[in-house]
């Protein structure tokens, strides 16, 4: 099974800058250095499942996002 989840799993490929977690539900919003998330200058933020380790959902937003409240 972790075999199975590692080569399935969408990890990051370089450091993570932003974390929030819904303590309510299996969802984790991230951010990283290699563009791919909150704390970026593409100007997205992407939701991740923590129960599948797979993206959920991604925003596209007018500017970069640098925090989370």
């Amino acid at each position: 099974m972790a075999d199975q989840l590692r080569e399935n799993a969408r990890f990051h490929r370089e450091g993570i800058t932003s974390l929030a977690i819904n303590k309510e539900s299996a969802l984790v919003l991230t951010g990283s250095t290699d563009g791919s998330d909150i704390s970026s200058v593409d100007d997205k933020l992407n939701s991740w499942d923590v129960n599948t380790m797979r993206l959920r959902q991604t925003c596209h937003h007018e500017d970069a996002i640098i925090k989370l409240q």
